[in-house]
Protein backbone atom coordinates (compact mmCIF):
# COMPACT_ATOMS: atom_id res chain seq x y z
CA UNK A 1 0.00 0.00 0.00
CA UNK A 2 2.53 2.14 0.86
CA UNK A 3 5.13 1.39 -1.94
CA UNK A 4 6.13 5.26 -2.54
CA UNK A 5 7.14 5.88 1.00
CA UNK A 6 8.68 2.48 1.86
CA UNK A 7 11.81 3.81 2.98
CA UNK A 8 9.97 6.41 5.15
CA UNK A 9 7.76 3.87 6.42
CA UNK A 10 10.32 1.65 7.70
CA UNK A 11 12.32 4.02 9.32
CA UNK A 12 9.52 5.25 11.26
CA UNK A 13 8.16 2.06 12.46
CA UNK A 14 11.85 1.29 13.62
CA UNK A 15 11.61 4.61 15.17
CA UNK A 16 8.39 3.87 17.58
CA UNK A 17 9.71 0.57 18.40
CA UNK A 18 12.70 2.03 19.80
CA UNK A 19 10.78 5.16 21.61
CA UNK A 20 7.39 2.65 22.54
CA UNK A 21 6.87 2.52 26.13
CA UNK A 22 3.76 0.40 27.35
CA UNK A 23 0.70 2.09 28.86
CA UNK A 24 1.51 0.07 31.92
CA UNK A 25 4.90 1.73 31.79
CA UNK A 26 3.54 5.05 31.55
CA UNK A 27 0.98 4.35 33.85
CA UNK A 28 3.25 3.42 36.59
CA UNK A 29 5.21 6.25 36.36
CA UNK A 30 2.42 8.74 36.87
CA UNK A 31 1.39 6.73 40.06
CA UNK A 32 5.51 7.17 41.34
CA UNK A 33 5.19 10.90 40.10
CA UNK A 34 2.19 11.48 41.87
CA UNK A 35 2.72 9.88 44.86
CA UNK A 36 6.30 11.58 45.20
CA UNK A 37 4.15 15.27 45.03
CA UNK A 38 2.14 13.61 48.01
CA UNK A 39 5.04 12.65 50.22
CA UNK A 40 6.60 16.16 49.29
CA UNK A 41 3.52 17.76 50.81
CA UNK A 42 3.22 15.50 53.75
CA UNK A 43 6.67 16.19 54.30
CA UNK A 44 6.34 20.29 54.55
CA UNK A 45 3.06 19.94 56.63
CA UNK A 46 4.85 17.68 59.09
CA UNK A 47 7.23 20.57 59.79
CA UNK A 48 4.28 22.95 60.49
CA UNK A 49 2.53 21.19 62.43
CA UNK A 50 3.00 19.10 65.42
CA UNK A 51 0.30 16.64 63.94
CA UNK A 52 1.66 14.47 61.28
CA UNK A 53 -0.99 13.76 58.36
CA UNK A 54 -4.07 15.90 59.90
CA UNK A 55 -7.40 14.65 59.33
CA UNK A 56 -8.32 17.89 56.99
CA UNK A 57 -5.04 16.82 54.86
CA UNK A 58 -6.41 13.76 54.72
CA UNK A 59 -9.93 14.45 53.43
CA UNK A 60 -8.49 16.95 50.78
CA UNK A 61 -6.30 14.50 48.98
CA UNK A 62 -9.44 12.30 48.79
CA UNK A 63 -11.27 15.09 47.38
CA UNK A 64 -8.25 15.63 44.78
CA UNK A 65 -7.89 11.45 44.09
CA UNK A 66 -10.49 11.36 41.32
CA UNK A 67 -8.44 13.93 39.00
CA UNK A 68 -5.49 11.77 39.58
CA UNK A 69 -7.07 8.24 38.77
CA UNK A 70 -8.41 9.85 35.89
CA UNK A 71 -4.97 10.12 34.02
CA UNK A 72 -4.47 6.30 34.77
CA UNK A 73 -5.54 4.21 32.22
CA UNK A 74 -5.17 0.85 33.21
CA UNK A 75 -7.27 -0.56 36.21
CA UNK A 76 -4.66 -2.57 37.89
CA UNK A 77 -2.19 0.04 38.04
CA UNK A 78 -4.92 2.33 39.41
CA UNK A 79 -5.81 -0.19 42.36
CA UNK A 80 -2.34 -0.42 43.23
CA UNK A 81 -2.52 3.36 43.40
CA UNK A 82 -5.49 3.36 45.55
CA UNK A 83 -3.61 0.37 47.77
CA UNK A 84 -0.60 2.54 48.51
CA UNK A 85 -2.78 5.36 49.09
CA UNK A 86 -5.21 3.83 51.34
CA UNK A 87 -2.32 3.43 53.94
CA UNK A 88 -2.01 7.52 54.05
CA UNK A 89 -5.40 7.28 55.59
CA UNK A 90 -6.68 7.31 59.26
CA UNK A 91 -9.94 6.67 59.28
CA UNK A 92 -11.66 3.87 57.54
CA UNK A 93 -14.95 6.02 56.08
CA UNK A 94 -11.92 7.72 54.03
CA UNK A 95 -10.78 4.48 53.20
CA UNK A 96 -14.12 3.14 51.39
CA UNK A 97 -14.53 6.57 49.67
CA UNK A 98 -11.53 6.24 48.18
CA UNK A 99 -12.40 2.92 46.78
CA UNK A 100 -15.89 4.28 46.13
CA UNK A 101 -14.21 7.00 44.00
CA UNK A 102 -12.06 3.78 42.13
CA UNK A 103 -15.04 1.69 41.28
CA UNK A 104 -16.38 4.71 39.45
CA UNK A 105 -13.29 6.19 37.61
CA UNK A 106 -12.38 2.28 36.98
CA UNK A 107 -15.74 0.29 37.14
CA UNK A 108 -15.46 -3.64 37.22
CA UNK A 109 -17.27 -3.33 33.32
CA UNK A 110 -15.19 -0.97 31.78
CA UNK A 111 -17.01 0.44 29.36
CA UNK A 112 -15.24 0.92 25.94
CA UNK A 113 -15.32 4.74 25.47
CA UNK A 114 -15.58 7.50 27.75
CA UNK A 115 -17.26 11.31 28.07
CA UNK A 116 -15.54 13.99 28.56
CA UNK A 117 -15.43 16.14 31.62
CA UNK A 118 -17.48 19.35 31.47
CA UNK A 119 -14.71 22.80 30.81
CA UNK A 120 -13.20 24.91 29.10
CA UNK A 121 -11.05 22.29 27.29
CA UNK A 122 -13.72 20.21 26.59
CA UNK A 123 -15.52 23.47 25.08
CA UNK A 124 -12.08 23.84 22.86
CA UNK A 125 -12.65 20.05 21.68
CA UNK A 126 -15.89 19.55 20.94
CA UNK A 127 -15.31 23.20 18.91
CA UNK A 128 -13.34 21.27 16.48
CA UNK A 129 -14.79 17.93 16.13
CA UNK A 130 -18.53 19.74 15.86
CA UNK A 131 -17.29 19.55 12.46
CA UNK A 132 -17.04 16.23 11.74
CA UNK A 133 -20.21 15.06 13.33
CA UNK A 134 -21.12 11.21 13.16
CA UNK A 135 -17.97 10.17 12.19
CA UNK A 136 -15.70 8.13 13.82
CA UNK A 137 -12.13 10.26 14.17
CA UNK A 138 -8.07 9.79 14.52
CA UNK A 139 -7.06 12.55 15.94
CA UNK A 140 -3.62 13.99 15.71
CA UNK A 141 -1.96 15.73 18.09
CA UNK A 142 1.21 16.67 16.06
CA UNK A 143 4.14 20.02 15.62
CA UNK A 144 5.85 20.81 12.71
CA UNK A 145 9.46 20.70 14.88
CA UNK A 146 8.80 16.95 16.03
CA UNK A 147 10.14 14.26 13.67
CA UNK A 148 7.97 11.43 15.03
CA UNK A 149 5.16 13.55 14.33
CA UNK A 150 6.10 14.39 10.86
CA UNK A 151 7.01 11.08 10.06
CA UNK A 152 3.52 9.62 11.32
CA UNK A 153 1.72 11.76 9.08
CA UNK A 154 3.90 11.15 5.80
CA UNK A 155 3.39 7.48 6.44
CA UNK A 156 -0.15 7.56 6.18
CA UNK A 157 -0.22 9.85 3.17
CA UNK A 158 -1.75 7.24 0.93
CA UNK A 159 -3.94 5.37 3.54
CA UNK A 160 -5.49 8.96 3.59
CA UNK A 161 -6.39 9.20 0.25
CA UNK A 162 -8.04 5.50 0.56
CA UNK A 163 -10.30 6.84 3.22
CA UNK A 164 -10.89 9.95 1.70
CA UNK A 165 -14.47 11.25 1.89
CA UNK A 166 -15.62 8.34 4.00
CA UNK A 167 -19.06 9.12 5.47
CA UNK A 168 -18.18 7.47 8.63
CA UNK A 169 -14.09 7.96 9.30
CA UNK A 170 -11.94 11.13 8.95
CA UNK A 171 -8.53 12.34 10.06
CA UNK A 172 -7.97 15.32 12.56
CA UNK A 173 -4.72 16.96 13.14
CA UNK A 174 -4.62 19.75 15.63
CA UNK A 175 -1.15 21.52 16.85
CA UNK A 176 -0.56 24.82 18.16
CA UNK A 177 1.06 28.19 17.68
CA UNK A 178 4.27 27.80 19.76
CA UNK A 179 4.58 24.23 18.80
CA UNK A 180 4.48 24.88 15.16
CA UNK A 181 4.74 28.46 14.05
CA UNK A 182 2.73 29.45 11.49
CA UNK A 183 5.33 29.91 8.71
CA UNK A 184 6.38 26.45 9.08
CA UNK A 185 3.08 25.55 9.67
CA UNK A 186 2.00 26.59 6.16
CA UNK A 187 4.56 25.40 4.24
CA UNK A 188 4.22 22.09 5.75
CA UNK A 189 0.34 21.47 5.41
CA UNK A 190 0.51 22.60 1.77
CA UNK A 191 2.74 20.06 1.23
CA UNK A 192 1.63 17.32 3.54
CA UNK A 193 -1.66 17.82 4.66
CA UNK A 194 -3.82 20.07 1.88
CA UNK A 195 -7.37 19.21 2.06
CA UNK A 196 -7.21 17.15 5.57
CA UNK A 197 -8.83 18.76 8.29
CA UNK A 198 -6.09 20.64 9.98
CA UNK A 199 -6.50 23.22 12.99
CA UNK A 200 -4.34 25.75 14.29
CA UNK A 201 -5.13 26.73 18.27
CA UNK A 202 -3.98 29.06 20.42
CA UNK A 203 -0.63 28.23 22.80
CA UNK A 204 -3.46 28.79 25.43
CA UNK A 205 -6.18 25.99 23.69
CA UNK A 206 -3.41 23.84 23.05
CA UNK A 207 -2.27 23.52 26.96
CA UNK A 208 -5.91 23.25 27.57
CA UNK A 209 -5.98 20.22 25.20
CA UNK A 210 -2.90 18.80 26.89
CA UNK A 211 -4.35 18.64 30.47
CA UNK A 212 -7.84 17.44 28.67
CA UNK A 213 -5.91 13.89 27.61
CA UNK A 214 -2.89 14.00 29.84
CA UNK A 215 -0.21 14.31 27.73
CA UNK A 216 3.45 15.74 27.19
CA UNK A 217 4.68 14.15 24.76
CA UNK A 218 3.95 14.01 20.99
CA UNK A 219 2.44 12.72 18.79
CA UNK A 220 -0.22 12.32 21.06
CA UNK A 221 -3.63 10.05 19.19
CA UNK A 222 -6.97 10.16 20.27
CA UNK A 223 -9.82 8.31 19.12
CA UNK A 224 -12.97 9.86 18.99
CA UNK A 225 -16.27 7.28 18.61
CA UNK A 226 -19.46 8.59 16.57
CA UNK A 227 -21.32 10.22 19.55
CA UNK A 228 -18.59 12.44 20.73
CA UNK A 229 -17.26 10.03 23.54
CA UNK A 230 -13.21 9.22 24.03
CA UNK A 231 -12.43 5.25 22.52
CA UNK A 232 -10.40 3.34 25.79
CA UNK A 233 -8.81 1.48 22.40
CA UNK A 234 -5.51 3.25 21.95
CA UNK A 235 -4.70 3.62 18.12
CA UNK A 236 -1.35 5.14 16.72
CA UNK A 237 -0.54 6.38 13.31
CA UNK A 238 1.34 2.27 12.80
CA UNK A 239 -1.86 0.51 14.10
CA UNK A 240 -4.53 2.54 12.35
CA UNK A 241 -4.32 0.98 9.44
CA UNK A 242 -5.64 -2.72 10.86
CA UNK A 243 -8.36 -0.78 12.54
CA UNK A 244 -9.94 0.80 9.93
CA UNK A 245 -9.86 -2.36 7.91
CA UNK A 246 -11.25 -4.59 10.65
CA UNK A 247 -13.97 -1.97 11.32
CA UNK A 248 -14.81 -0.28 8.15
CA UNK A 249 -13.30 -2.62 5.25
CA UNK A 250 -10.91 -1.26 2.52
CA UNK A 251 -13.12 1.24 0.82
CA UNK A 252 -13.27 0.03 -3.31
CA UNK A 253 -11.20 2.46 -5.32
CA UNK A 254 -13.71 4.89 -7.70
Amino acid sequence: MYEDEKELIDEYFTLQEQMEVSQEDRDRSKIEEQLDEIHRKDSILASLYKEPNPLLWQIAKVRALRYSLQSISTKQIASQYIDEFKKQLTLPYLAMEAERILESTHPEKEERSYQLPEGKAADIFRNIIKNHPNKVLFVDFWATSCGPCRGGIEATANLRKIYKNHPEFQFIYITGEKESPRKAYEEYVEKNLKGEASYYVTETEYNYLRELFHFNGIPHYELVEKDGSISRDNQYSYTIQNYLENRFGIPKEE
